[in-house]
């Protein structure tokens, strides 16, 4: 390359050595809208691969089913789960809206990071998946990114989502972000716990943190809405923070079990986000 006086060369490679795909044949494909499938797989990305070494844990698992698509991710502390029911995919090859069998694909974070880009650039309406066995294949017009599954029993998730509450809380969203990070100013960056009393009587949710390297803090944020007995719970604030800023909505339901402390934050039919408690001392 020359440009004036200046002269560049670049090493080459061979091209009929550079890495060629096999065809793949998958058995099983659907269709999504290329903002709905992005939004599924930022609500549950940021769960999976941080926490822990478990193979299983590095990846997100897609689940194909009659009913429609559910994306999972967990790191064994929290589980977050967005799902797009049949009627509101659009219409992709033989299995598209037909009855099925439950398929369960592993898909690497790496590969979902990456198929995040490609939505970034793409202009299509709609992205194709193609499962098969062993590789899972994501289409739009002009672009095909393939990958392998990761191999590995990913947890019986549902087995760990509690059926009831006795606590519902509501607050403004950016309210609670705010004040979940003044508190977490105080806290131990091992575990980021905040202890959480909800005031039936006062409306209002105080949360105390202690580090012995920096201080203490107390933070108060009213609750708009309060159901059930009074509770002191303890919580890792960053769960919760992560999972507010992939919330739409300007208004945060929180729900409590009384006994066990889990906590979930949902937004409708389609995310659903449980988080267990961290023990106080």
């Amino acid at each position: 390359i020359k440009a004036n006086d200046d002269t560049f060369t670049i090493q080459s490679n061979i091209a009929e050595e550079i890495f060629r795909t096999e065809e793949i044949k998958t058995a099983l494909e659907i269709a999504i809208g290329r903002e709905r499938i992005a939004a599924m797989i930022n609500q549950t990305i940021f769960t999976a691969g941080k926490e822990t070494m478990a193979y299983t844990f590095d990846g997100i698992l897609f689940s194909l089913d009659k009913d429609g698509l559910e994306l999972v991710g967990t790191d064994g502390k929290r589980i977050a789960i967005a799902s797009e029911k049949n009627k509101d995919l659009p219409a992709c090859g033989a299995q598209a809206g037909e009855s099925r069998e439950q398929t369960r694909s592993l898909v690497p974070i790496s590969t979902l990071r990456t198929l995040l880009n490609v939505i970034n650039i793409s202009e299509d309406e709609k992205f194709s998946i193609h499962i098969s066995n062993n590789h899972i294949v994501f289409r739009d017009s002009c672009t095909e990114l393939i990958s392998r599954l990761l191999e590995g029993k990913f947890p019986e998730y549902r087995n760990y989502i509690p059926k009831d509450y006795q606590i519902t809380s509501v607050f403004k969203k950016d309210d609670l972000a705010a004040a979940i990070r003044r508190a977490d100013i105080m806290t131990s960056q091992e575990t980021h716990l905040i202890k959480f009393f909800f005031d039936k009587e006062k409306m209002n949710l105080l949360m105390t943190s202690r580090c012995l390297d920096r201080g203490t803090s107390e933070v108060t944020v009213p609750m708009e809405k309060y159901e059930g007995n009074e509770i002191t719970v303890g919580f890792n604030g960053r769960h919760i923070l992560d999972v507010i800023r992939v919330l739409r909505k300007e208004k945060v339901e929180w729900k409590i079990m009384e006994d066990q402390g889990a906590g979930e934050i949902a937004e409708g039919d389609n995310f659903q986000y449980v988080f267990m408690p961290v023990k106080l001392r």
